[in-house]
């Protein structure tokens, strides 16, 4: 009786070892997903010498799911060097040519590797951002960071310049050139009438010859340098109001006086362009050249006037943002 109940039970256990064992749904959240990993290099140049990145690496591999990104390119760069892995920042890699790419000092001070996934910036940390099946991660390199982000462009000093005024790009230019004088804190008035020792200040610090901080708005060492550069006469009258022809001819004679504070610029073959404008007759004589050139080279192209016609208005009053427009067309 023993024996048969013991052959019964073998045999019992023989059927249920030979039975399908149903998957659970736990056992799917171990299975593999496939990625794809790229790597972008560069070669070590001189800074500014770069001409194109290079593609070092483009392999698919399958790991867990739940892998984050950091993991999935260390799986996928067999024979690389990835320093900085271990502490969640990859800031130097090792190819396996030999060629070492490492932020902050190859290439130039700006330089460093990123990633992306399927070319979105994603906004956590590489080793926390976790993939899925058929993502696709970028790890890249650039020379300069504003290759991806745009350069830095720092919080807008004066409250009377909104981002919505149409000359608010040539501000920031010139606040970031170092143009606007020390006295200038909090406003820059754009729309009061501009006097010549406010527009000679504005050309000497373009110029970069600023030597000391400004306790006004103008400066007498600006007069003596524009003056002894033949851009104004020695005696000049600081608080005399420029017009838009003088702003022209004064931009004139600048780009002379200081010709490696400005873009290139070409000069015209006569000033026949000037009578293009409806009211170009109205163009001094002395100012003509200067109206010409400015013209050509895309520095002054004139308003609309209220009936329709294209103007340069070369006696009307020039405000501190037309100044500032002009200059900013002008200056390297």
């Amino acid at each position: 009786m023993k024996t048969r109940m013991l052959s019964v039970f073998l045999a019992v256990c023989m059927l249920l070892v030979m039975l399908p064992v149903a998957v659970s749904a736990e056992a799917d959240d171990t299975a593999g997903i496939t990625v794809n990993v790229v790597i972008r290099g560069d070669e070590v140049h001189e800074e500014g010498a770069h001409t194109v990145y290079s593609e070092w690496l483009n392999t698919a591999v399958t790991v867990p799911a739940g892998t984050d990104a950091q993991s999935a390119l260390a799986e996928a760069a067999d024979g690389y060097t990835l320093t900085g892995i271990e502490s969640n920042y990859i800031y130097s890699v090792t190819n396996p040519d030999g060629v070492t790419l490492t932020a902050g000092e190859s290439n130039s001070v700006l330089s460093g590797w990123m990633y992306d996934v399927n070319s979105e910036s994603p906004t956590v940390a590489m080793s926390d951002y976790i993939l899925a099946d058929g993502d696709t991660v970028n790890f890249f390199w650039v020379d300069d960071f504003n290759e991806v982000f745009g350069p830095a462009v720092p919080e807008m000093a004066f409250t009377d310049v909104s981002e919505s005024d149409w000359f608010y790009a040539d501000v920031t230019e010139l606040y970031e050139a170092g143009v606007f004088c020390d006295a200038m804190t909090t406003e820059i008035r754009p729309h009061a009438r501009l006097d010549q020792g406010v527009l000679l200040t504005y050309l000497w610090r373009a110029a970069g010859l600023s030597a000391e901080t400004e306790k006004a708005i103008w400066s007498f060492d600006a007069i003596r340098w524009a003056s002894e550069n033949g851009i104004c006469a020695a005696n000049v009258d600081p608080e005399v109001l420029m017009t838009r022809g003088g702003i022209v001819r004064y931009l004139y004679l600048y780009k002379n006086a200081a010709p490696d504070a400005v873009i290139e610029t070409a000069e015209p073959a006569s000033d026949a362009i000037v009578d293009t404008f409806a009211d170009g007759g109205q163009v001094d004589a002395a100012e003509r050249a200067a109206f010409a050139w400015a013209i050509e080279n895309g520095i002054v192209n004139g308003a609309v006037g209220a009936d329709g016609t294209v103007l340069l208005n070369p006696d009307g009053a020039a405000s501190h943002a037309e100044a500032i427009a002009l200059i900013a067309r002008l200056i390297k």
